[in-house]
């Protein structure tokens, strides 16, 4: 299976051209990205694709991250959290919570 996340969206529309013969790949390459990358439920993910194409995107395409946590710090200061990440490939993602009021970010 192809891991969906270490794809462009150029990719995944070639991808879908080739495999599927499908005339509107980018513009269900486009749909698909913004359902994965934007929407909270996989519900929208299908919405306005092919059936072809959902049953071809369940068999060879996986969403997971493969993410470690490699490492957790909490700020005295401020109650941010800083993790670092670590990928597949061994390299490392930094990123921060940082608690507003009401909500975190």
């Amino acid at each position: 299976m192809l891991p969906f996340y270490s794809l462009t969206k150029k990719q995944f529309a070639k991808i879908l051209n080739e495999e599927l013969l499908e005339k509107k790949s980018e513009l269900h390459a486009k749909n698909i990205f913004l359902s994965i990358y934007k929407s909270k439920t996989q519900k929208k993910l299908f919405q306005h694709i092919p059936q072809s194409m959902q049953r071809w995107f369940q068999s060879n395409i996986h969403l997971n991250l493969s993410l470690k946590i490699h490492f957790i710090e909490k700020s005295e200061q401020d109650s941010s959290v800083k993790f670092i990440l670590e990928l597949k490939d061994n390299k490392y993602i930094e990123t921060v919570l940082i608690p507003e009021k009401n909500h975190l970010t």
